[in-house]
């Protein structure tokens, strides 16, 4: 199972729980010219289960999704002919407009905003209130199509996820030579978000310098450093030049730590056995 159908799988199951995050940021690892396109056709398949769920309604394919009137879902997008300009406030008016009310229809309400690395500081700085008085069963979804950067306050209240493209999106440029040197320099860049105290554990443990189990003794009670060992362990796995039967088999046991949790409270003993397998 490839990473994009974990991340999905793990919405799909959170949906089904009532657990969704309020607030998500799903990026591509790497730009390309179809990178957008990718994001939305993510989330698309993610909504039109939702939907299908819902509505007890055959799958109608993605193009139903966009094209279909629902009033609790809101698609926020740049017109293609202002190319890479910054949102103007006009054109975020809409979504502001569309915090104020609760679900209509459905359990949630869903806002998709496409190319949110375009959000000036002025609009961010008016999110920030929006995102900390957020209607109860309100989601928002940032698609970023690339490694572009939000303000740090916005960053730090979202659930993010990392894309890899399919190889076939990628150009030589794009493809890391070395996956354990491409690992280090976004850890080093807090890409994946770790504290001042475990980032340095990490790097040791990339680097050599370090066990598993010194890492796991200083994680095991922390579910957000967990999380961002999991987007790592994902993240990695996918820029490995790997057979593609090696390639499952790392997915599987990145699979089976997500889903070990409901029978196994054991943390400490769960992470091992993920880290051990990602980084031998």
């Amino acid at each position: 199972m490839q990473q994009r159908e974990i991340i999905l799988k793990n919405l799909q199951k959170k949906w089904q729980q009532q657990a969704l995050a309020q607030f998500y940021i799903i990026r591509c690892h790497q730009q390309s010219a179809k990178s957008g396109q990718f994001l939305n056709n993510f989330v698309d398949q993610f909504l039109t289960f939702v939907y299908s769920e819902e509505t007890h309604r055959p799958w109608q394919g993605k193009k139903f999704i966009r094209a279909a009137f629902c009033a609790d879902w809101l698609f926020l997008a740049r017109p293609e002919k202002k190319g890479h300009k910054a949102y103007t406030q006009d054109e975020f008016a809409e979504f502001f407009k569309f915090q104020t009310f609760a679900p209509f229809e459905h359990r949630y309400k869903f806002c998709i905003v496409e190319d949110a690395h375009l959000i000036n500081t002025v609009l961010a700085n008016k999110l920030l209130k929006i995102l900390e008085e957020l209607q109860k069963n309100t989601v928002i979804i940032f698609l970023i199509p690339g490694d572009f950067p939000l303000l740090p306050t916005i960053e730090s209240r979202a659930i993010q996820f990392s894309l890899p493209l399919p190889q076939e999106h990628l150009t030589p440029a794009n493809r890391p030579a070395n996956w354990r040197e491409d690992c280090l320099q976004k850890i080093q860049n807090n890409d994946f978000l770790f504290s001042k105290k475990i980032r340095p554990l990490v790097l040791d443990l990339l680097q050599g310098r370090s066990t598993v189990p010194t890492l796991v003794q200083a994680i095991k009670n922390s579910s957000q450093e967990q999380n961002n060992i999991l987007q790592l362990c994902l993240y990695s796995a996918t820029m490995r030049d790997l057979h593609y039967v090696q390639l499952e088999e790392l997915l599987a046991q990145i699979q089976w730590f997500q889903e070990s949790d409901r029978y196994s409270n054991n943390a400490q003993q769960r992470l091992f056995g993920l880290l051990n397998n990602v980084f031998p």
